[in-house]
């Protein structure tokens, strides 16, 4: 058996464009063209300082404080 995924990276906002929604429909974008593809799940590693956000767009804690830096692993399939 196999599954199709997605894998969201290097997502960043400059400070001065933050708080206005910016990374917030980036994010719900590269998640909804993912779906669309065929992913039935995305997955994206984060700082653990991000995790809140993550958290409140529906995406779940995989995994803590992975490797030297202690990232974390989220995922989201709906």
């Amino acid at each position: 058996d196999y599954y199709t995924f997605g894998w969201f990276a290097d997502f960043y906002v400059l400070p001065e464009h933050r708080r206005q929604g910016f990374g917030s429909r980036l994010l719900e974008g590269a998640f909804t063209r993912a779906k669309l593809q065929g992913a039935e799940t995305v997955h994206a590693v984060v700082p653990a300082v991000q995790e809140g956000y993550f958290i409140r767009h529906g995406w779940q804690v995989v995994e803590r404080e992975m490797g030297a830096q202690r990232l974390s692993l989220m995922t989201r399939t709906s």
